[in-house]
């Protein structure tokens, strides 16, 4: 009767990796310089916190988010998550001007943006901070008569992604990045 795959690879990874301390530690240190191999992975994952953003977007809306996560995934040449796309575009909303912030939330195409369909996107906790910094900065404006919603300045970010030029949306998104990897 033949070993399963499980049994056999157990087999096979005791007989190169004895279990007495002494040889493993050895081993650790020949291989690692002395460190658990997952020793600083372990604190890189502990400093990296994600939630779960809401968009309640239109057919509209999630057409012009699409089309913005397009366009980020072409300009960085990789498969980059929807949460990078939000990320990306309430950073670019963070350096706009606040007249231009509120007047995308209070536009019409920002309203035909929102609907009661749902959709999640998982970002790094920080866009929260940032997204609350900008919200608060356009609530202290006159032309809106209060604090826009989460939802809203969302939309706000991604019409204003829209219209931003490549060189823009890169930089952006190397800010992110180094946003994130910074913890």
């Amino acid at each position: 009767m033949p070993l399963s795959a499980p049994q056999c690879r157990k087999r096979h990874l005791n007989a190169a990796f004895p279990k007495s301390a002494a040889s493993n530690q050895a081993l650790a240190v020949m291989l690692f310089g002395g460190f658990r191999p997952n020793q600083f992975e372990e604190k890189k994952m502990a400093a990296r916190r994600s939630r779960t953003y809401r968009l309640r977007l239109s057919g509209e809306g999630t057409e012009r988010f699409l089309a913005c996560h397009h366009r980020l995934a072409r300009l960085t040449g990789s498969l980059v998550p929807y949460g990078a796309t939000l990320f990306v575009a309430m950073l670019l909303t963070a350096g706009s001007d606040t007249a231009e912030i509120a007047a995308e939330v209070s536009l019409a195409a920002a309203q035909r943006s929102r609907s009661d369909k749902e959709h999640f996107v998982g970002a790094s906790d920080r866009l929260s901070a940032i997204e609350t910094q900008i919200g608060h900065l356009v609530e202290q404006t006159d032309m809106v008569s209060a604090r826009p919603s989460q939802a809203a300045m969302f939309i706000a970010g991604i019409a204003i992604m829209a219209a931003s030029e490549d060189k823009a949306i890169m930089a952006a998104f190397d800010r992110m990045t180094r946003l994130v990897a910074d913890g």
